[in-house]
């Protein structure tokens, strides 16, 4: 895709992530499993001062994201459950950070097993193909 061909929110997304990216040295996402338990982002910028920047740049980053989704209109139930639990990460997020290291902490009322639930359900409607001799 040619940035041309993105909307300007969207270009302001890719500029953003792009600039976090070239200044993090690692990146970890974690998912505690069970109830209350929260899901992490976790970014070693290559500097503390560029630790303050990728901050800057993510959060310009979650908001437009953000924003996207609560354009959406989803069309069935996994994407209704995709967008509930992108929503509550991001809606959610509280920043730690110190020295070079960023964390975003979120949570979601979404379980995994909402997710596998309806991803086996959507499996079993698709016919089977089998092979002919």
């Amino acid at each position: 895709m040619r940035s041309k061909e993105l909307e300007p929110n969207e270009l302001k997304i890719v500029e953003k992530v792009r600039f976090v990216l070239e200044n993090v040295g690692f990146v970890m996402v974690g998912i505690e499993v069970g109830d209350g338990r929260p899901a992490r982002l976790i970014l070693d910028a290559k500097s503390a001062a560029a630790a303050r920047e990728v901050e800057k740049a993510a959060e310009i980053a979650f908001r437009s994201v953000l924003e996207m989704l609560q354009q959406q209109k989803p069309e069935d139930e996994y994407d209704k459950t995709a967008l509930k639990l992108t929503t509550e990460l991001i809606q959610s997020r509280k920043l730690h950070r110190e020295g070079a290291r960023v964390e975003w902490v979120g949570y979601s009322t979404v379980r995994i097993h909402n997710l596998l639930d309806i991803i086996i359900e959507e499996a079993s409607k698709e016919p089977t193909k089998r092979k002919t001799d």
